[in-house]
């Protein structure tokens, strides 16, 4: 694969791993792809409808703070949000946060579906206005100095800011997002959501994905290890649990 023939790539990296979900496309012959993340574990049955109905699904959420690389996004392509959400700004640090009530926000959150063509189209878009090549042009955008001033764009935010501006978001059904589990780190969210209670809903309720972030696995306390145990013995054959359980989670 031909990556980059300015900027010196030797190691993995969050941003590396960002733009490469969208470089890739130009190795895809497919109409679309989905990107998966390993955090995300699927723990029920699923189908072809659950990410492609007569058109693609894009999920629709609150995404919390990463709402904004969406804002950076309209930024850079200047234009409008389509949706008029209304946001609440924390000025009090330097990385300043910014939050939404609304649920119906465009997300970051793999699964996430794209569409082949459009993905080139942004590269050769992004190529001809910054006249660089498109992993200059994305590592420079989310480096630690974007970072600090509040420019970065990660790469669902990219493309979905160019479906609006290419007036092209039309090509998906818009849908809220799939039912997930997510617990990112040890703390309050995070323990009720790895609760006995919580675990056992997403069972009754056919819950799809759980989203269990390193940080989650390293830090979380045993009762909450405890549940995660007995909540994929559920879920999964003994062969899966016992890979999960000798590897991954160890009480």
């Amino acid at each position: 694969m031909e990556l980059s023939s300015t900027i010196n790539i030797t190691n993995s990296s969050w941003e590396l791993c960002g733009a490469l979900r969208l470089f890739i496309s130009k190795y895809i012959n497919s109409n679309l792809y989905i990107n998966l993340d390993s955090k995300h574990h699927f723990i029920s049955n699923i189908t072809k409808e659950l990410f492609i109905e007569n058109k693609p699904n894009m999920y629709l959420g609150n995404p919390g703070n990463m709402i904004k690389n969406h804002i950076n996004s309209l930024k850079y392509f200047n234009i409008n949000c389509p949706f008029n959400h209304k946001y609440i700004y924390d000025m009090s640090k330097p990385f300043y946060s910014v939050y939404t009530k609304d649920t119906n926000c465009l997300l970051t959150t793999m699964p996430y579906i794209f569409i082949t063509s459009i993905v080139k189209d942004l590269i050769s878009y992004i190529e001809n206005r910054e006249n660089k090549h498109f992993l200059d042009f994305y590592l420079s955008y989310n480096n630690p100095k974007m970072w600090i001033e509040n420019r970065f764009i990660n790469e669902p935010y990219l493309y979905s800011g160019y479906l609006i501006y290419t007036d092209k978001l039309k090509c998906y059904n818009l849908t809220p997002m799939i039912k997930t589990i997510e617990s990112w780190d040890d703390d309050e969210w995070s323990r009720y959501n790895l609760s006995n209670d919580t675990l056992t809903n997403a069972i009754n309720n056919n819950y799809k994905i759980i989203s269990l972030h390193r940080k989650s696995i390293n830090r979380i306390n045993y009762e909450c290890k405890h549940n995660l145990l007995n909540f994929y013995k559920k879920v999964y054959n003994n062969k899966l649990y016992e890979l999960i359980s000798n590897n991954i989670i160890k009480l």
